[in-house]
């Protein structure tokens, strides 16, 4: 199992994962836009998968993004981990891990 990211990287992704896009995060997080990114890819380097899909127009979340996104639990992140490393495998089966806690991501 992969060491699990900190609060802080974590409430980043949150807010990239609501926002999809990195300036209005950054904004929301009184960061600059490449310390928001270097926080994104901390976790991501951590779990060793990519939790978002980034070009110069769009942020979209990886399949293994919006399980990990979707499932928090609140005594623990070991759910939502193994959850998102299930759906970063291409012959991973869906996982499921309560409900939601956090808004969805805003509409494209």
């Amino acid at each position: 199992m992969p060491a699990l990211p900190d609060m802080s990287l974590l409430q980043s992704f949150v807010t990239v994962a609501q926002e999809l896009n990195f300036r209005r995060s950054a904004e929301r997080l009184a960061l600059d836009q490449s310390a928001l990114s270097r926080r994104i890819q901390k976790p991501e380097s951590q779990l060793g998968y990519a939790l978002l899909e980034r070009t110069t127009r769009e942020v979209l979340l990886t399949q293994a993004g919006q399980t990990f996104y979707a499932a928090p639990c609140a005594c623990s992140m070991t759910m939502p981990a193994r959850s998102a490393t299930r759906a970063a495998s291409p012959k991973a089966a869906p996982a499921i891990c309560g409900s939601a806690t956090w808004p969805s991501p805003r509409p494209n």
